[in-house]
């Protein structure tokens, strides 16, 4: 396993013995990597194994009853925004209740009950097999959004969740934004352009991306090198032309975005045309729309992204050791614990709960989170460090000294010594987002310069090597680098499938 989005380097035989850090071809550990050797992962897996069914054993009416509550907050943003148009309020107030009412009936309404957060306790009434699914009806009941819910489904609750950092996760960042970042442009465009991607994700790349997912699942797409492409959204379709490799663009305007579209933009505003306000209403849902789509982008990708978050060559079972493992170093939590920030961040701040038991409600994640704290904490080398604006705490197996451009996740402007927490739970801070965002968006030149100067600063010299990423090499079960290592750091514990 190993992070960032650097490509698996090809080494000489001379270099056979490269520390884990810059390459995929690693074949030994490095000094900040030695936990792997101390970690029991077998028992690691089953305390996290145990907690999961406690928690699934315990669900009922309350996790119900705190579903309806926010399902009720979520619906008085969007009622109070529409309400706000009618008075001379500025249109950015009702334009952000209408934003968080959308974002949150995504995150936290329709994100829990279609993972099946409630079939066992909701008496049927939120079940997966039948919110937003079967009709047209059933999704403008249930949810109506740019995406199709069955797309939704597939693309996310199947191929995201059960290949979370590996090259087949369809939402690795890293992955995704790699032509942004290897475009030849100025780097003020570069930014343009991520402004652009945030302002418009939810129907240029998921609503595409999903969809194109959902008809390969049907056998819809011929297999080939092209099929694992990025499907987005392409203008051209609105002349009946574009790119038609995954699916004809007539069904997909027609099927999955057009219902959407009708409904948030024509029809919901039309009651206002008797007030004289309809254009008002239309402006104030577009600014609504980008505000939600910045809210989601903003919450859901600093969740994955950041080179203190690990990345994997090869897949591995569900409900298994390494599983539960990957869900911990491959996620990102940020404060919680209380429902009105909860509510801000859709739920998605208990991300690394979500991912180790995706079929939970969101009582469950709050109750689970410091109980994986303990787990992590007091019985296995993982250190979570869970702060909202304070730096991070250092890992007990790292050197303070040592400030390796490499696991370096934060770029602080201050002159205070920088904290480093390599492989904590992911706790970080969201008021700094985008430093979370900066090491999978920046071209590795800018950052390599970036890092060099922070170390010049500190007086510990200059960077070395043009790789900014930092990779732990994934031994295959049975071969002989596994067998050397497992010598020496018993490494072989975390290699389990």
């Amino acid at each position: 396993m190993g992070k960032g989005g650097e490509q698996p380097l090809v080494l000489p035989t001379a270099r056979k013995e490269l520390l884990s850090g810059p390459s995929y071809a690693a074949t030994k550990l490095g000094p900040n990597d030695t936990w792997i050797g101390t970690m029991d992962l077998a028992a690691f897996g089953k305390e996290c194994e145990e907690l999961g069914k406690e928690l699934a054993k315990n669900q009922g009416p309350a996790d119900v009853a705190h579903l309806q509550k926010i399902i009720w907050w979520s619906r008085l943003c969007q009622w109070v925004g529409l309400l706000l148009i009618l008075t001379p309020a500025p249109r950015l107030i009702p334009a952000l209740l209408l934003s968080t009412g959308t974002f949150t009936r995504w995150t936290i309404v329709g994100h829990h009950v279609c993972h099946g957060g409630f079939d066992k306790c909701g008496a049927g009434k939120y079940s997966r097999f039948k919110f937003g699914v079967g009709s047209l009806k059933r999704r403008a009941l249930d949810w109506l959004d740019w995406m199709l819910v069955e797309a939704w489904n597939v693309e996310h609750n199947q191929l995201h969740h059960y290949h979370l950092g590996e090259l087949d996760d369809p939402d690795l960042v890293e992955q995704n934004m790699d032509y942004l970042r290897s475009v030849k442009a100025p780097w003020g465009l570069k930014y343009v352009g991520l402004v652009l991607l945030a302002s418009t994700w939810k129907w240029w790349y998921y609503s595409p991306n999903t969809y194109k997912h959902l008809k390969q699942r049907k056998g819809g797409v011929k297999k080939g090198a092209d099929a694992n492409r990025t499907a987005v959204f392409d203008f051209a379709w609105l002349l009946g032309g574009g790119d038609q490799t995954f699916f004809p663009s007539n069904e997909f305007l027609s099927q999955v975005l057009f219902p959407y579209f009708l409904q948030r933009f024509v029809l919901l505003p039309l009651p206002f045309l008797y007030a004289g306000l309809f254009f008002k209403a239309v402006t104030t849902l577009l600014l609504a729309e980008v505000l939600t789509n910045w809210h989601a982008f903003l919450c859901i990708t600093t969740n994955h992204a950041g080179d203190d978050l690990y990345r994997f060559e090869n897949h591995c079972r569900p409900r298994t050791p390494t599983f539960y493992l990957r869900q911990v170093i491959s996620s990102a939590n940020f404060h919680c614990g209380y429902d009105t920030i909860d509510f801000l961040q859709g739920f998605l701040n208990y991300q690394i709960e979500h991912h180790m038991w995706p079929d939970l409600s969101m009582l469950s994640y709050r109750k689970a989170q410091p109980k994986v704290k303990a787990i992590c904490q007091v019985r296995h080398p993982l250190r979570p460090a869970q702060r909202l604006l304070a730096p991070r705490q250092d890992h007990p197996n790292h050197d303070r000294t040592q400030r390796n451009a490499q696991v370096s996740f934060h770029f602080r402007s201050s002159r205070r010594p920088h904290r480093q927490g390599r492989l904590s739970l992911g706790y970080r801070r969201r008021k700094k987002w985008k430093r979370c965002l900066l090491p999978s968006i920046l071209p590795s030149r800018l950052l390599s310069e970036v890092l060099k100067r922070k170390k010049e600063r500190e007086g510990l010299g200059s960077s070395t090597g043009g790789s900014t990423q930092h990779n732990i090499i994934l031994f295959p079960p049975h071969s002989a680098a596994a067998a050397a290592a497992s010598s020496s750091l018993q490494v072989h514990n975390i290699f389990i499938t």
